[in-house]
């Protein structure tokens, strides 16, 4: 705790407790690193407001404390929420406006005395992910994120080197049948997809809210023919923006698709090959092949679309031959220009998987 970025970090909640006057504070968690900090701030949110209440959720959360026993947790939040946090916080909101008059929960964990107990006893419907209002930045001065490049990696620059509004096309995956995902889970198993005018729509919002025109859609796989919708209806608009998000290298991005999505701003896209050899990637489930995956490259190469891949290795019964054969896939791809970029990861067993 005693470390320089703790104490910035720290020196930030404090300020923002003292401006904002909250008594409810919510944190998303979305990975192990981002834990630690969250613990930091809400125990000094609980100084601060001895009587406030603190909520934790993201995908740390839904992911690695799904089956949470240790209660010192709580010793830090009042509510863990599971999934889509929208309908769970509303009604945390609502049952602490009526002092638990209301006492309906959805997807919550709370501590009742000394046990942890799960409520989801809200029998209503989740909001659509076409019905969401568009992001509000408001009180975010985004003018004021860092621009740093930890690597030479260009598609790693996008991630960290200038400011991205963050959207999401659609909640889930359309594929959601890969070996290794979390694929139980509710945010990948359910797909919930908006409506290019309303994307779009979300998109104008924040360019007039903030002036940037820059977009990183967040989805899992966004879906060809949804991206191909929303290029369509960018282009009606006559909007002047760039985007880049993930896909699978799906055989529906076809030459005249990429070229589409080009001209509508699109500057790259991440997707998973996975595996570079064909008896283990059949095993991932990925649903693509290698001869599809190099020509879909080639679609949005030739469109002037930069291409990163995610690879792993040591996937289950894959061979140091196979992991040789796979490297030299992805030197073909690099020799090729398919591939502007790629990360291997070490293979990692998840407990949802």
């Amino acid at each position: 705790k005693n470390n320089v970025i703790s104490k910035i970090i720290l020196e930030c909640g404090e300020n923002l407790w003292k401006y904002e006057k909250p008594d409810v504070v919510g944190f998303s968690i979305p990975f192990p690193g981002n834990f630690l900090s969250a613990l930091f701030l809400a125990e000094s949110f609980k100084k601060y407001n001895p009587a406030g209440k603190v909520v934790f959720g993201g995908g740390y959360v839904n992911t690695e404390l799904r089956q949470i026993q240790d209660t010192r947790l709580f010793n830090f939040a009042d509510f863990l929420t599971l999934d889509d946090g929208e309908m769970p916080l509303l009604q945390i909101l609502r049952n602490l406006k009526t002092a638990g008059k209301s006492s309906k929960w959805v997807r919550t964990f709370i501590l009742d005395k000394t046990k942890i107990v799960f409520k989801n006893d809200y029998s209503g419907k989740i909001i659509p992910h076409d019905q969401l209002p568009a992001p509000d930045l408001s009180g975010i001065n985004i003018h004021k994120y860092l621009s740093f490049t930890e690597v030479l990696n260009p598609m790693h620059r996008l991630w960290s080197d200038g400011y991205w509004h963050k959207i999401t096309a659609a909640h889930g995956c359309y594929w959601h049948k890969c070996s290794f995902c979390d694929t139980s889970l509710d945010y990948i198993k359910r797909f919930d997809a908006a409506q290019a005018v309303t994307i779009v729509d979300w998109m104008e919002s924040l360019i007039d809210n903030s002036g940037i025109s820059s977009f990183h859609f967040t989805d899992e796989a966004a879906p060809p023919l949804l991206l191909k919708n929303i290029a369509i209806e960018i282009i009606k608009r006559d909007l002047t923006v760039s985007w880049w998000g993930n896909i699978r290298f799906d055989k529906a991005f076809s030459a005249d698709i990429c070229r589409l999505l080009s001209k509508s701003g699109c500057i790259a896209v991440s997707g998973g090959i996975e595996v570079a050899e064909e008896r283990v990637l059949k095993l991932v489930n990925k649903g693509i092949t290698l001869p599809q995956a190099a020509e879909v490259c080639s679609n949005f190469r030739k469109a002037g679309i930069m291409v990163h891949a995610y690879l792993m290795y040591g996937f289950p019964s894959q061979t140091i031959q196979e992991t040789v054969n796979s490297l030299e896939y992805v030197r073909q791809f690099f020799h090729q220009e398919l591939f502007n970029s790629a990360f291997w990861h070490q293979f990692s067993l998840t407990v949802h998987s």
